[in-house]
């Protein structure tokens, strides 16, 4: 088994007093790095995972923090990591961790 985190609602920005949505579809996984190692085999492993979103704004990143261990996996942060100058997020976009099941052929 493994799993996915879906963007489930997207963001709300706003430059210059105007506002703009961000669809969740508009928002796209772009990279996994793991950041914790357990120091134990039952410890839990803490991976960051980067989302995007290409707008008429600028490039906007959200980092999503989520932990694994042998009990399944928790979804921990998520957070602007970056964004062009003078943007606010008035509602940053939702996630959801989703188990999925393991293609075995």
């Amino acid at each position: 088994m493994g799993w996915q985190i879906k963007v489930v609602q997207g963001a709300v920005v706003k430059i210059n007093g105007e506002k703009q949505t961000i669809p969740a579809d508009q928002i796209r996984e772009v990279q996994t790095v793991q950041i914790g190692k357990p120091a134990f085999k039952e410890d839990s492993e803490t991976w960051s995972k980067g989302f995007k979103a290409e707008t008429t704004l600028g490039l906007l990143v959200w980092e999503v923090t989520f932990s694994l261990d042998q009990s399944g996996a928790d979804l921990e942060n998520s957070c602007l990591a970056s964004a062009p100058e003078g943007v606010e997020v008035v509602e940053g976009p939702k996630f959801e961790l989703v188990e999925c099941e393991s293609d075995n052929g």
